[in-house]
């Protein structure tokens, strides 16, 4: 018996080394493997339609895998394309009128004249440091460009490697996804029915997420640019871009782009135009969150508001970007096993009332 025990002790130790070396070995695939894993999970409908048509399940699989990658790719080549042809058209309308105004230094100097005569009058800027401060913008922004052109290069390297990896998993998800579950579910030691009450909790919450992050992100752009284009606001594109991605911020979001945007039809003399903005972008942009993630939800994941976005807000600290679908996550997964939890006990004093009667 003594050398039984010894025996698992040793088999569980080593076990717990194995796995944190290994835990170490693969952590910098951790974020293109959850990445991977969530589109599986929320995507896997689409698969399952694909392996209607074909029938070998690495043709279903990397067929799945390219649809996919082309749903991604080419809306994002198509809106990359529009953006950075407005990028040019901006970049060539600011070095016109810097050329006509002498200098970026004196461009951005008269820009911010009509501002700072306004709070000038209710606010001494040269004791508050706020003059010294808008003055030196022009050289601060000039730095902040540089540094993020080098940052944005790197990123986008990196952003292109993990992109390539997360669809090379992708692909063994469709095709031994199944298989994968079932393994899984062989080593839990739980009922069948506490297996797939698990499963469908986490498929639920995938799903929810996922859809409700695209869905919103795609409405509040679409409203935000459409706004910037009625408005007149330059680049409405480029701009309603940044608001779908900015959505993905918790708190902050859209007003991201719709503040300063109105804030500089405000200090450009059209007032009208930048209040209608903030209005819009307070009352329609903002709230249409409640709107647009309800209806894609639809009763799959019950959680409070409040609760959901400390999750998502711990996820991001956590995680970084794929926090904000790892939180929830963990948080249904913990709601669902406190529900497991307490039917298994409630279980156990019926089986032991029966027991004793």
């Amino acid at each position: 018996m003594k050398q039984s025990w010894l025996t698992l002790a040793f088999l569980v130790a080593l076990l717990a080394v194995t796995l944190g070396v290994a835990l170490a070995i693969f952590w910098v695939f951790l974020q293109p493997v959850a990445f991977a894993a969530i589109l599986g999970v929320g995507l896997y409908p689409l698969h399952a339609g694909m392996q209607r048509w074909v029938r070998a399940k690495s043709g279903a699989a990397l067929l799945s895998t390219l649809v996919v990658l082309l749903l991604f790719v080419l809306p994002a080549g198509f809106v990359a394309a529009a953006v950075s042809s407005e990028m040019a058209t901006a970049g060539r309308y600011l070095a016109e009128r810097s050329r006509e105004a002498g200098g970026v230094g004196q461009l951005a100097s008269e820009a911010l004249h009509v501002p700072m005569d306004q709070i000038g009058r209710h606010i001494d800027l040269q004791k508050t440091g706020i003059q010294a401060w808008l003055e030196s913008l022009p050289a601060r922004a000039s730095v902040a460009l540089v540094t993020s052109g080098a940052l944005l290069v790197k990123g986008l390297a990196g952003f292109a490697g993990q992109t390539v990896i997360t669809f090379f998993i992708l692909f063994f998800l469709f095709r031994d996804g199944p298989a994968l579950v079932d393994h899984i579910a062989s080593l839990m030691p739980l009922r069948p029915n506490q297996i797939n009450q698990l499963f469908v909790r986490i498929r639920d919450s995938v799903i929810a997420n996922l859809y409700g992050i695209l869905a919103v992100g795609i409405v509040q752009g679409l409203l935000t640019g459409l706004a910037l284009w009625l408005l007149r606001v330059p680049s409405p594109l480029m701009l309603g871009v940044l608001a779908g991605f900015s959505s993905l911020i918790p708190l902050l979001g859209t007003s991201l782009v719709w503040v300063p945007a109105g804030i500089y039809l405000i200090a450009s003399a059209h007032a009208w135009k930048g209040v209608a903005l903030l209005l819009w972008g307070a009352l329609v942009v903002s709230s249409s969150d409640n709107v647009v993630r309800p209806l894609i939800v639809q009763g799959r994941v019950a959680i409070h508001p409040l609760l959901l976005l400390f999750a998502m807000l711990g996820g991001l600290n956590i995680f970084g970007f794929l926090g904000i679908f790892i939180g929830p996550i963990v948080l249904s997964l913990a709601f669902a096993l406190f529900d497991m939890l307490r039917e298994e006990v409630h279980s156990q004093r019926e089986s032991a009332a029966l027991g004793s009667s």
